[in-house]
């Protein structure tokens, strides 16, 4: 088992061609894979545990009501769903990792997945922090002045991952690794970082959620 280790390497964003459908996504058989994560095999990270696992709940109010983590509240419905293997087309960003959690859930360990969790929150957290900055300053790259009209505003009172669509998400990469995590959680290594952050874009992309794609810059 090689060591993990801190060795900074920032992504190119390439805007492919790729078709969105979601009528592809109504039938959830091998939604997500061992092989998705590379660290599962490498680690032997394999195994399957409670997806609530390592989200902690708040007592809030008066009367003491918990508290949930938007990621622990959808897992919890889709724990209750009688069909929790019918993808209803909700894109959000919120929804879709919480499914991939869910699912995740039921083929790595604890260990693993408290690790998952860690890191998907903070992602969360750098997205709904920087996602329509980073958004913005993607399509005023390269883009014409009638795409830049799509470009999506903040509404009041709600988060970037409540409102926009998983398509967008890969766009924080490397702010998310190279800035964010580093300060907000130092202790968490960055090869495991990078390596989350391009399986997890990796899978968007194969399950056509996003038409962007990461690849490691060359040379570095």
């Amino acid at each position: 088992m090689k060591p993990l280790a801190t060795i900074p390497q920032p992504y190119n964003i390439i805007n492919t061609e790729s078709n969105i459908k979601p009528d592809d996504f109504n039938a959830m058989a091998d939604f997500v894979v061992d092989t998705d994560l590379s660290i599962i095999h490498e680690y032997k990270f394999t195994g399957k545990c409670d997806p609530t696992e390592g989200f902690y709940v708040d007592q809030v109010g008066e009367e003491k009501k918990p508290a949930y983590h938007p990621f622990h509240a959808i897992i919890n419905r889709l724990k209750l769903d009688n069909k929790p293997d019918h993808f209803d087309n909700n894109h959000i960003c919120d929804y879709v990792i919480s499914l991939f959690l869910f699912y995740v859930s039921k083929i790595v360990n604890a260990k693993l997945y408290r690790l998952l969790g860690i890191f998907f929150r903070h992602l969360r957290e750098a997205l709904n922090e920087y996602g329509y900055q980073e958004v913005e300053t993607f399509y005023k790259e390269g883009h014409s002045d009638e795409a830049r009209m799509h470009i999506p505003q903040k509404k009041i009172g709600r988060d970037f991952t409540q409102e926009e669509d998983v398509h967008y998400l890969p766009l924080i990469a490397n702010r998310f690794i190279s800035d964010y995590l580093p300060e907000r959680c130092p202790d968490f290594d960055q090869e495991l970082a990078l390596s989350l952050m391009f399986d997890f874009c990796g899978w968007l992309f194969r399950k056509k959620l996003t038409k962007i794609k990461l690849a490691f810059s060359q040379g570095v």
